[in-house]
Order: structure tokens, then sequence, then C-alpha cells
């Protein structure tokens, strides 16, 4: 596998299926979530930051523009 051909493998968007506020399953499509764990901590749905460890809102009403600003400005990887 050559230089380029391992990057587009690890750039694959984020396929995880994630219910939303109604109650449906979509997939998280978004490249932001190749960096975050979907987990639910006291009843809500967190983004957990695999380098930082840090919680953000990770609900389906939340977008993932606050996700993206972590990951490549605030976060301390």
């Amino acid at each position: 596998m050559n230089e380029s051909q391992e990057y587009e493998s690890q750039e694959q968007p984020f396929q995880e299926e994630a219910t939303n506020v109604n109650g449906n399953k979509r997939r998280l499509t978004s490249d932001v979530w190749n960096h975050f764990d979907r987990k639910t901590i006291d009843g809500e749905v967190k983004a957990e930051c695999k380098y930082c460890r840090k919680h953000l809102a990770g609900s389906s009403r939340s977008g993932t523009t606050h996700l993206r600003e972590h990951y490549t400005n605030r976060c301390k990887r």
C-alpha cells in the first residue's frame, strides 16, 4: 500500500448508526466522528474526544461544528 492509498483509507467517513430525537436511526457521516466516540452518560449522549477524553454534546441536535472546532483548535493532541 503506498502513502496516498494509506491516507485515503484513514479518511473514510465514520459510519456508526445513531438514534435521533425522533427515535429514527441514521448513519453518522461526518468525518469528525473519526476523532470522537459516542457515549451515553447520565442519560445524555456525549461525544468523547479520542485524544484528550473531554466530553462534548453528542446528540443529533447538536451538530458537529463544535466537535470540529475542538479537534482542530482546542484539543492538545
